[in-house]
């Protein structure tokens, strides 16, 4: 399984993918 990291329960799925070097740390500004 892909390590993988859910945030939110709406209605409307978004996947947003890694960046460039597989940080996915630079996401963490958009999280809620």
């Amino acid at each position: 399984m892909v390590a993988h990291n859910i945030q939110g329960s709406g209605k409307h799925h978004v996947l947003v993918l890694h960046g460039w070097f597989g940080d996915h740390q630079v996401w963490q500004p958009t999280y809620p």
